[in-house]
């Protein structure tokens, strides 16, 4: 018989043949049951059985033509063979007729804690042989060892498994948060206080125009240059507030973007305490020109529709208010009948020249987005 490798989905829980701890564990069992060779073999999902030698020597076998599945199934503990050679179910066995030549097999499931049986401790001679008692009881105390070594591999294998998991889950959502931050155009940043260092999101750093730097972490300083002078003292009172109570503070400023532009920002900042002490501030970040505009373009038409547009009426109303109560002259009616026309026609001409104006905000930026900017 060949010796193999094993096959992957076993590789992360069987022992490498050079592991110490095991290796010197299957000499012991050779030592104290007399036997040439101490053997770990497993099972794995093909239903095949690895037979690793703790010498380096790898067997894999069909689960059919395998000592050790008397092993997995024996109820008693332990399965001995004394004589291969005689016993009809192994006598024409390759391993028997071949080598490693087995004559002697002992072998003892290897049991992890649910109950799932993984694979064997086993002992092979090229002579028949038996165990005694203290022998036997050796054999099983050896892999009860083991067993618990690999039922401890298997827990923190799915431990790995399950963090390897949660660091992609973790990634996925960080990248789409990003994601968000983008396209609703706001970012979040941290304050290390003790070390007075600013860790900026990838967007955060846009909005400011920080793209050119390696590092996401912004010195106060510099931070601070990209503020209006006149909504600094602000700022500062906002982060001071918020290390002094444990209230949300809100400020809105302004910023130089990277192209010099002026930037209206509304930033929210919360502290992060910790074992008592302030440890962090953490803000988020949300670009408001939009609004700022959208709001500024409402306050013109309400203007203009408070100081504009009243006028006209407010002319035919004091007309309507001076006009007789009978015996009105047909070329006065027609008079008033005109100036109403002309007030008319005015008030149409402002509301279409209104609607214009706003139609060209509009395709400057649209409510929506003003409103998305925002939320």
């Amino acid at each position: 018989m060949e010796p193999t490798d094993p096959t992957p989905d076993q590789c992360n829980l069987i022992p490498h043949h050079s592991e110490k701890a095991f290796n010197d564990l299957m000499e012991i069992a050779s030592i104290m049951c007399n036997k040439s060779t101490a053997l770990l073999s497993f099972l794995d999902s093909n239903l095949k059985i690895f037979e690793t030698h703790f010498d380096t020597v790898i067997f894999r076998i069909p689960i059919e033509k395998s000592f050790c599945q008397y092993t997995i199934e024996n109820t008693e503990g332990i399965f001995i063979i004394p004589d291969a050679q005689i016993d009809v179910r192994f006598k024409d066995n390759a391993l028997v007729t071949d080598y490693p030549f087995i004559r002697f097999y002992a072998g003892v499931p290897l049991r992890l804690q649910n109950g799932q049986v993984i694979g064997a401790l086993c002992v092979i001679d090229n002579t028949p042989g038996t165990l005694n008692e203290e022998q036997q009881r050796i054999l099983k105390i050896i892999a009860a060892k083991i067993s618990t070594e690999l039922d401890k591999r298997e827990k923190d294998l799915k431990t790995k498994i399950r963090l390897k998991d949660l660091n992609r889950q973790l990634n996925y959502l960080t990248t789409e948060f990003y994601s968000a931050q983008q396209s609703a155009n706001f970012g979040t940043w941290t304050w290390d206080i003790e070390k007075k260092v600013f860790e900026f999101s990838p967007n955060l750093i846009h909005l400011f125009g920080f793209e050119n730097r390696k590092s996401s972490e912004i010195e106060i300083q510099e931070w601070m240059n990209k503020i209006h002078p006149e909504d600094l003292p602000a700022v500062k009172n906002s982060l001071r507030a918020s290390r002094e109570t444990t209230e949300s503070q809100s400020v809105e400023y302004r910023i130089f973007d990277a192209n010099g532009t002026i930037q209206w920002m509304l930033s929210e900042n919360e502290l992060i305490v910790s074992n008592g002490k302030p440890a962090k501030l953490k803000g988020l970040v949300i670009n408001i020109t939009a609004k700022k505009e959208y709001t500024a373009m409402l306050e013109e038409i309400l203007f203009s529709i408070s100081h504009v547009m009243r006028r006209p009426v407010a002319n035919m109303l004091g007309l309507c208010e001076n006009l007789p109560s009978d015996n009105i002259p047909q070329a006065q009616i027609r008079e008033q009948i005109n100036y109403f026309k002309k007030v008319a026609l005015e008030m149409d001409s402002y509301i279409r020249e209104l609607n214009d104006v706003f139609h060209k905000r509009k395709n400057k930026f649209s409510v929506d987005s003003a409103f998305k900017h925002c939320l």
